[in-house]
Parts: C-alpha cells; sequence; structure tokens
C-alpha cells in the first residue's frame, strides 16, 4: 500500500475506530463517554475498553478490539507522519486528508496555489514512502 493510499483511507479508518468503540462498548456493556472524535481521545476511550477485556473470554470482542487497535496504530502513523513533514507539507496533509477540506478550500486557505500544493504534496509522500518502507 502507498503512502498516498493510506492518508486516502484515514477518514475511513477513523470511523471504523469509532465504530469499533462503539460496537466493542455495546458488546461489553460499558456506558462510556462519547469521545470527541481526537485521536488522543480514541485511544483513552480504547484503554478503558482495554481495562474490561481482563475478565472477559470472548473471541469476537477479541478480534474486534485487535482490529481496533490496528486502525488506532495506523491512524497514529499517519498523525506521526503529518507531523514529521516541513510546515507548509504539515499543513497540505492534514488539510487534505484529516480536514477533508477540497483542494479549491485548501488553496484559499494557504493563499497558494494548486500547483504548488500538488508539489508540495507529492515531496512529502515521496519522503513518506520511504519513511514507512524503512518502519
Amino acid at each position: 500500500m502507498t503512502i498516498q493510499e493510506r492518508f486516502e483511507s484515514y477518514e475511513k479508518y477513523k470511523c471504523e475506530l469509532e465504530a469499533d468503540i462503539c460496537i466493542l462498548a455495546g458488546m461489553l456493556e460499558l456506558s462510556l463517554p462519547e469521545p470527541d472524535g481526537s485521536l488522543n481521545e480514541l485511544g483513552q476511550v480504547l484503554k478503558q475498553i482495554q481495562s474490561s477485556l481482563d475478565f472477559v473470554c470472548d473471541e469476537q470482542i477479541e478480534k474486534r478490539m485487535e482490529h481496533a487497535r490496528m486502525r488506532l496504530r495506523e491512524l497514529q502513523m499517519l498523525d506521526f507522519a503529518i507531523k514529521s513533514r516541513p510546515q507548509r507539507q504539515r499543513e497540505i496533509l492534514h488539510g487534505l486528508y484529516v480536514r477533508r477540506l477540497s483542494w479549491k478550500e485548501l488553496e484559499q486557505e494557504l493563499h497558494v496555489s494548486q500547483m504548488t500544493i500538488s508539489r508540495d504534496r507529492n515531496e512529502a509522500f515521496k519522503a513518506l514512502q520511504n519513511d514507512f518502507d524503512d518502519w
């Protein structure tokens, strides 16, 4: 999977993680506050759920929990990848894939051309693909 494909899957992964958390809470009959959607908050809720699993032996719950952990790790890696880039590349990656802005919205927000956005995004992908291959 290319780094671009991973970033394009960011929203899907986040939705899957949120769904896993809701399903797990229901399966375990836990009353948890609804997370605000940030990765830190989702990670904290997942830890709370994990602490409840010490008393449960259910293969279906374990598989769902493993899927949730996998999605959280993927999102954390992408978040780390964004933070490792120079300022404008961070803004572009975060705007396009986390905030889901259109190219036009990002162009207006950053006051740069679509060509600049495309060039910086491609430079970021090239550098990050090498990093991901090493990881």
